[in-house]
This record gives structure tokens, sequence and C-alpha cells, in this order.
């Protein structure tokens, strides 16, 4: 802080009067206490600013927990819903097996009725066949028979 009576002593010195002095001083002293930090000011805002940092200290901690809760409740959400659309994929290629099953089943029936029938046309037409292979002969018997009595 500055030394007032030193102050009005310089100045008295250098010309100034003693009203002009302490007009002096008075105004410095009103510039310093309006504009200059004391100590006390400065105490008084390094415990200001020691508290708004432990505010924000709590603050980021709360965050940091609330965040942490947060990733906890989506990392569970997450892990039920891959668990459920396992469980629906396991159902889905269960009800898949089945249908593909079924219809594997569906034809292989199919084929056995082809083969069925395939075998009944093949046996008719064996049948027609040998009948006209026997008519064929009969007749060609006939026909040998009729040249050689000619």
């Amino acid at each position: 802080m500055i030394n007032a009576l030193k102050y009005v002593e310089v100045l008295e010195k250098s010309g100034f009067t003693e009203e002009e002095a302490k007009t002096s001083l008075n105004i410095w002293l009103e510039l310093m206490n309006d504009n200059l930090a004391s100590k006390m000011d400065l105490r008084e805002l390094e415990i200001a600013t020691k508290q708004d940092f432990a505010a924000v200290r709590t603050e980021m901690n709360n965050f940091r927990h609330e965040m942490k809760e947060e990733f906890s409740n989506v990392r569970h959400e997450m892990k039920e819903e891959f668990k459920n659309v396992r469980h629906e994929m396991k159902e889905e290629f269960k009800n898949v097996r089945h249908e593909m099953k079924e219809e594997f089943t569906n034809v292989r029936h199919e084929m056995k009725e082809m083969e069925i029938t395939l075998r009944n046309d093949i046996h008719s037409l064996e049948h027609k066949l040998t009948i006209k292979l026997g008519l064929m002969m009969a007749a060609g018997l006939t026909l040998m028979g009729l040249i050689q009595k000619l």
C-alpha cells in the first residue's frame, strides 16, 4: 500500500500546496480502492475460486457417475436385446428347418408318386408293345404260312 504521509511530503517538496497534495492523495487512494485488489480481495477470490472448482469437480464426478450408470444401462439393454434377437433367430431357424423338412418330405412323396406313375406307364407300354409284337408275329407267321402255301 502507499505511504500517504511520504506521498504528501514529496508532492509538497515539488511545489504542491498542502491542499493540492492531500487532494492528489485522496484521488490516488480512491483510484486504488476502486481499481486495485487488496490482499483480502485476492484471498476472497482465491477462496471463491477454490469453491467454484470444488463445485465443478463435484458436478464432473456426478456426471461421470451418471454416465457410468447410463453406459451400464445401455450395455444391459443391448445384452438383453441381443439375447432376444438370438432367441428369435434360433426360433426362426427352427421354423425354417421344419418347413424345409416338410418341403423335402413333400418333394420325396411327389417323386415317389411320379416314380410309381412312370413305372405304371412303362409297364403299360411294355404290355402294349408285347401285344403289338405278338400280333405282328402272328401276322408274320400267318403271312409266312400263306406264302408257303402259294
